[in-house]
């Protein structure tokens, strides 16, 4: 696709298929026309305008419709041509713009995503299969070579072009800038590519309400998209989706998982001795489900541990829920020094708790712990030395924040947008850049 800089005029032509008037923007340089109203592809190279391939029916109306004027940086384009095309995995658009004395550039889209382009005068050079240098920068190859076909032709354009064409492809990229070469029969042509903000090209060309919409989403990224992603206007919107609900859920989150009165009771267990069971309290549930926290905390205590199995039993039904929770606090020394590992307090959470009144118990039975100072952790036997004291104090509410469950879904929300990202860097998505 080599860019020229001419200074053509416009002049008007009837479609030899359809009796339409058509003007060609760029006359004197275009090649290819294809027919606004019937889709049909003509040769305007010679004064006998010539049908290629003659279609009857209504063409596309593009997101930026033909004729359109917009400016960029200080340049005003004409969008001239529209072509949409695929990968085998990834679709998007290109809009072909012209100036009479700046000549061409390309505007993509793809799923949302924006970029304006040049096609290169001069040939990059390329060492080896997996680079490219231009204008004294170097360019890695990411992607393996891809096939590109030509789905849908609109407009006019400087080469001769159809629906079904396919090339070869490959993308070299150096920061945010991408150099594109497509390879067809004996010709070879290179684009420089770079991102351009979806605000400029709707700011450009005058894009608002449904249009601005529409270019936003010109093509989904694949059947994917379309069925995940509906009305979302582009991955940045789906990623902002996603964390809008985060949000939403972290703050229900806080606000369901609020503790009510709590029950709690302090006694103290010893080691070495059999499991005592201690009355807690009574807690009750005003909800149908309702989560329920435990917390247990010992005093200063030293390689021991203490099992905890707790027993919530309803009035009413007498059913029986049973959860299960541990503390325990080790040091020692080994080759590397001085170690610890655990905790001396402890939360156990039961989800989905039945409305209704309960009567919770306790059973705990504390271990000493044997360390040494050879091996990772010492030696991993107990005692049968002496029984030793520890004050437990254990507290039980209605509530509790489920915060793993929160992360997870978080993964989940994050799933979609974070798969059409993989497909689109695994395609070798093209970008279109500015110099």
């Amino acid at each position: 696709m080599a860019s020229a800089a001419p200074a053509a005029a416009a002049k008007a032509i009837a479609c030899p298929a359809c009796g339409g008037s058509i003007e060609i923007k760029a006359a004197g340089y275009t090649i290819t026309l294809v027919c606004q109203y019937c889709g049909s592809v003509l040769d305007v190279a010679n004064p006998d305008v010539k049908v290629i391939a003659e279609y009857h029916e209504a063409a596309k109306r593009p997101a930026i419709p033909l004729g359109s004027r917009g400016s960029f940086d200080g340049v005003t384009w004409e969008a001239i041509g529209y072509l949409e095309r695929n990968d085998g995995e990834s679709e998007w658009s290109e809009y072909l713009l012209f100036n009479p004395y700046a000549g061409y550039r390309w505007l993509v889209n793809a799923d949302g995503e924006w970029s304006f382009g040049r096609a290169l005068t001069a040939t990059p050079a390329t060492y080896g299969s997996f680079g490219a240098e231009y204008g004294g920068v170097k360019f890695d190859r990411p992607y393996d070579p891809y096939g590109v076909t030509t789905d849908y032709v609109l407009g006019e354009f400087y080469w001769r072009v159809r629906a079904g064409d396919q090339v070869a492809a490959q993308t070299f990229e150096r920061g945010d800038r991408t150099l594109s070469v497509e390879a067809s029969g004996d010709e070879v042509n290179w684009t420089l590519l770079t991102p351009l903000p979806a605000v400029a090209v709707e700011s450009a060309f005058g894009l608002a309400g449904a249009n601005a919409e529409e270019a936003s989403s010109d093509i989904a990224t694949d059947s994917f998209v379309g069925q995940s992603a509906g009305n979302w206007t582009g991955l940045t919107a789906m990623f902002k989706l996603a964390g809008i609900a985060f949000v939403t859920l972290i703050v229900l989150t806080i606000l369901f998982g609020m503790r009510g009165s709590s029950a709690s009771q302090e006694f103290t267990v010893q080691t070495e001795r059999p499991a005592q069971t201690i009355v807690i309290g009574t807690i009750t549930i005003s909800r149908p489900y309702q989560a329920i926290s435990i917390d247990a905390r010992g005093s200063d205590f030293v390689n021991k541990w203490v099992d905890l199995d707790y027993e919530l039993v309803n009035r009413e039904t007498q059913q029986a829920i049973n959860a299960y929770g541990l503390i325990e606090y080790y040091t020692g020394t080994d080759s590397d020094g001085s170690w610890s590992e655990g905790s001396r307090s402890t939360t156990t959470k039961i989800a989905q708790v039945p409305r209704g009144t309960y009567d919770v118990t306790v059973e705990a039975a504390a271990k000493n712990w044997q360390g040494g100072g050879s091996g990772f952790f010492g030696s991993d036997t107990t005692s049968t030395g002496p029984s030793e004291a520890i004050q437990l104090r254990v507290s039980i509410a209605p509530g509790g924040a489920f915060w793993s469950n929160l992360f997870l879904f978080l993964i989940l929300l994050l799933i979609p947008p974070l798969f059409i990202l993989y497909r689109r860097v695994k395609s070798g998505q093209r970008r279109v850049f500015d110099d």
